[in-house]
C-alpha cells in the first residue's frame, strides 16, 4: 500500500502531472507545517502542481529517510528545482508525511528548511 508513495515519487520527478495526480486522493489536503490547510481537493492540488511543472525545469526529490507506519508514511526529502525565467537553482530539505485512504494518497503535510 505504501508504494503509491514511490509511486507518485517517479511521477514527480518526470514531471508527469497527470500520473502524479493519479495517485492523490480526489480529496486530497495539503497541509503546512503549522497544519493549516494549503489546498483542498483535487482541482486545487492540479493547479497548483501544474504551476510548479510550468515554471521550474529539472524538478526533483529524492528520499533520504523513509519510515512506513501504515497508513502513515513519512519521508526525508533532498528536493531541488531550477527557475524557467532565471536559471536559478533552489533546493533544500524537507519532511513529508503522507497518510493513505482505499489506496491513494489522502493528506500530505510539508515540514520545510
Amino acid at each position: 500500500m505504501d508504494e503509491i508513495t514511490l509511486k507518485q515519487l517517479r511521477y514527480y520527478n518526470s514531471a508527469n502531472l497527470d500520473g502524479f495526480c493519479s495517485c492523490y486522493h480526489k480529496d486530497v489536503v495539503v497541509l503546512n507545517s503549522d497544519g493549516a490547510v494549503k489546498v483542498k481537493g483535487m482541482k486545487e492540488f492540479k493547479e497548483l502542481y501544474s504551476k510548479l511543472f510550468s515554471e521550474f525545469n529539472d524538478v526533483k526529490a529524492k528520499v533520504t529517510e523513509r519510515i512506513v507506519v501504515l497508513p502513515h508514511v513519512a519521508e526525508k526529502e533532498f528536493w531541488s528545482r531550477v527557475k524557467k525565467d532565471s536559471n536559478e537553482e533552489l533546493s533544500g530539505e524537507a519532511i513529508v508525511i503522507y497518510t493513505l485512504k482505499e489506496g491513494l494518497i489522502k493528506t500530505v503535510q510539508f515540514f520545510m528548511n
